[in-house]
């Protein structure tokens, strides 16, 4: 069963008093990925040249098994500032990652995704407003 992932914008405010689970994601700026999880979002941010990102749910001990996990500013940036030229090396990167293993997305879908990542963290910058990822097994 993969695990289901949406990469979405919100300030801390509009998240306030609600867990993972109980949040309406529909409402907010969003990307919708299956099987992104942390794990390979760390493995993309290493790709894009940054070190030491290691993303923590804001609830540990989650209900229903759905978490919630701030993305790191520098993140954001670094997808925002991705351009053309290094777009095709970044995702080389991340798909020659160790953590993809037999579960690797074919070329073409993993491309998508990084360029919609690309495009929410545009909007994030844009807006000001920082992205998550939201995740349930």
């Amino acid at each position: 069963m993969p695990v289901l992932t949406d990469f979405f914008l919100a300030t801390r405010s509009q998240l306030a008093k609600k867990s993972a689970a109980e949040l309406q994601l529909s409402q907010f700026p969003l990307f919708q990925a299956k099987g992104i999880d942390p794990t390979k979002v760390e493995a993309l941010a290493t790709a894009l040249g940054l070190s030491d990102v290691s993303l923590s749910p804001t609830e540990p001990e989650a209900e229903n098994e759905v978490w919630l996990f701030p993305l790191p500013p520098a993140f954001t940036r670094a997808l925002n500032d991705l351009g053309e030229k290094d777009f095709k090396p970044v995702l080389d990167r991340w798909m020659q990652s160790e953590i993809w293993g037999r579960s690797a997305m074919p070329a073409k879908e993993l491309r998508g995704v990084l360029k919609s990542l690309c495009q929410l963290a545009n909007k994030s910058v844009t807006s000001k407003t920082p992205m998550w990822l939201w995740m349930s097994l």
